[in-house]
């Protein structure tokens, strides 16, 4: 999710708040979410049960449905009421997007977590622009597995070398890519490294794209 918004300081303890009195479960959900990263469940329901299984057990007066009904009821509406508060933290986004489409290239949203289309709308980035949004939670298998990227692949009938992930954490979406046989390149909002590149850089990059065939 950093891809597409710079992650300010704040977005945690205003998601903190806005979970009151559950807030303590963010954490914990994050942290077990870690735990599950790579691995391949039998689909998005399996692999939510789990998590929530695992948050239960160390939860006082919580049960597997209990969490799940957190997750969606309050969990994923804090996350997209949140977003309105990172509009424009890449500048020119939606600009940029529209220019590489109109040089005929296919653009994907591969994120670990659902409600993609809420949160681009709390962001006012133009959902339309994209040709895919998937989820792999919905998915059943989170990053850095392999699967969502060879799914996009596969979807789009590119050899998955072709394709370039850009992403924010070379944990995930590095490692992702790279177990699927794709490109990428880091972005980020700290100092500019060997292998990481930030948004001013990436985003000439994208508009200076030869034009397809």
């Amino acid at each position: 999710d950093g891809t597409l918004y710079h992650i300010r300081w704040y977005m945690k303890p205003l998601f903190m708040v806005l979970l009151f009195p559950y807030c303590t479960r963010l954490p914990s959900l994050m942290n077990v979410r870690k735990s599950f990263a790579g691995k391949v469940m039998k689909d998005g329901d399996e692999l939510n049960k789990a998590i929530a299984q695992r948050i239960a057990a160390t939860s006082i007066n919580s049960s597997t449905s209990s969490v799940i009904t957190w997750i969606h009821s309050r969990f994923y509406p804090s996350f997209e009421k949140i977003m309105p508060f990172l509009r424009g933290s890449r500048p020119g986004l939606n600009n940029t997007l529209k220019t590489v489409k109109e040089k005929h290239y296919k653009l994907a949203v591969l994120s670990d977590f659902k409600w993609i289309k809420e949160r681009l709308k709390g962001l006012k980035i133009n959902d339309i622009l994209f040709d895919t949004l998937l989820s792999t939670e919905t998915e059943g298998a989170l990053k850095p597995s392999p699967q969502s990227f060879n799914n996009i692949a596969e979807e789009w009938n590119i050899n998955p070398s072709e394709i370039l992930v850009i992403g924010d954490r070379i944990d995930t979406d590095g490692k992702g890519a790279e177990n699927a046989g794709m490109q990428f390149l880091q972005i980020t909002d700290k100092l500019v490294t060997q292998k990481g590149h930030n948004w001013k850089s990436i985003k000439e990059l994208l508009e200076n794209l030869p034009l397809l065939k």
